[in-house]
């Protein structure tokens, strides 16, 4: 009988120790492993970066400077309406699948928060170490002096051209939005204006009858008691009060031809206001059609001062009122035209690049490497039970 069976004991802690990794193990395995190591590694490396280069998308960047275009409540405004646009435009337009993409691609509240990204005069830190110094920097923390597009595309071009897009979109959306909004308005005090105006219109009609009637009632009493005539001593009074018709009739007959030259001139003036909302009808339904044709703001700014110009050239050259009215809306709209075209601008060209070559390397490399060496150990410790059970 051996010294094995003999002691049980000992044959078990023969065992266990067989089963320990020593460090002469471990430097052994290493030693024979380290080129299978290193080839996984370069290979992982060369993995990372050929996906890095094939699939990882380059990143545009496109600065345009706000010239006072949009505060920053417009702005968060903007984020949400032009998804909504964007959408808007992609169901309805005939568009081909570059520009569809396009669309769709900018057609989210969370692609807007994340890729366009507005630039304040000061940053939060900053405001905070400068408060208090001047009350012109109260207001900066909510400044914006610019915005930031970025945009992914699987080539240089393809980002570009993505950034260009946006920054376009932005001009011609916002744009189409505001302008959208104006003829809105123009035609709901069209429509309001009017009715309210009538109104106006016929109650001093009715008070102008009473005046009139009140004024030839005056009339015959003066010619029936001409010694109550005389005039007052100056003291204004308003004729519509009880007490007015104690005072001598000549101070009654001028004060009631007061009140009805009043009245008269106020229906003047409500008559010319009333032609003025015919006319800022008339240019809403010229404009209309042209709002339900296109989403280019731009485009449709300067279609509505072409129809200002033409509608001024049915009137009359000595036409105050109406003249009046078609100035309003040609200098609204040559604000807007400015403030679209100059408002959101850019000094320098957009760029695109990719970065993270170095991460994705890396991370080839690692990852290679460990799943190596995990294969490698399981290799080992496989040969090792199979020579257990064939002991």
């Amino acid at each position: 009988m051996n010294a094995a069976q003999q002691d049980p004991h000992a044959a078990q802690h023969e065992d266990n120790h067989e089963d320990e990794i020593s460090l002469k193990d471990m430097v052994d395995f290493l030693a024979g492993a380290w080129r299978k190591l290193a080839i996984a590694s370069v290979i992982g490396a060369v993995v990372g970066f050929g996906y890095w280069v094939l699939f990882f998308p380059y990143t545009g960047e496109y600065v345009l400077i706000n010239s006072g275009y949009v505060d920053i409540l417009s702005w968060k405004s903007l984020q949400k309406t032009l998804p909504n646009l964007a959408l808007q435009i992609s169901e309805k337009s005939k568009l081909d699948k570059t520009e569809e993409d396009f669309f769709k691609s900018v057609s989210t509240e969370l692609w807007w928060s994340k890729n366009v990204i507005a630039n304040y005069a000061l940053s939060k830190a900053d405001a905070k170490d400068l408060a208090g110094l001047s009350k012109d920097l109260d207001a900066a923390p909510t400044t914006i002096v610019s915005l930031s597009i970025n945009s992914s595309g699987k080539t240089k071009d393809e980002a570009v051209d993505h950034t260009l897009r946006t920054a376009q979109f932005m001009r011609t959306g916002s744009s189409y939005l505001q302008i959208r909004s104006l003829i809105n308005n123009y035609e709901i005090s069209a429509l309001t204006g009017a009715s309210d105006l009538n109104a106006k219109i016929t109650s001093a009609k009715i008070e102008l009858g009473y005046q009139l009637e009140r004024l030839k009632q005056l009339e015959l009493l003066n010619k029936r008691f001409p010694g109550s005539s005389n005039a007052s001593n100056g003291q204004i009074f308003d004729p519509k009060e009880s007490g007015a018709k104690y005072l001598p009739l000549q101070t009654q007959i001028i004060a009631a031809n007061s009140e009805i030259n009043n009245l008269k001139e106020n229906l003047i003036r409500l008559q010319r206001q009333l032609a003025q909302v015919g006319e800022t009808k008339r240019f809403v339904e010229k404009a209309r059609p042209l709002i339900d044709q296109s989403f280019d703001g731009l485009w449709l700014t300067k279609q509505l001062l072409d129809l200002e110009a033409n509608q001024r050239k049915e009137i009359t050259s000595d036409n105050e009122i109406l003249t009046e009215i078609l100035d309003k809306v040609h200098a609204t709209l040559s604000q807007y035209s400015a403030r679209f075209n100059k408002g959101w601008e850019s000094t320098t060209i957009p760029t695109a690049s990719k970065t993270g070559m170095a991460k994705f390397t890396a991370a080839g490399l690692v990852g290679a490497f460990f799943l190596m060496l995990m294969a490698l150990l399981a290799q080992r410790v496989w040969m090792r039970i199979n020579l257990q059970k064939t002991e």
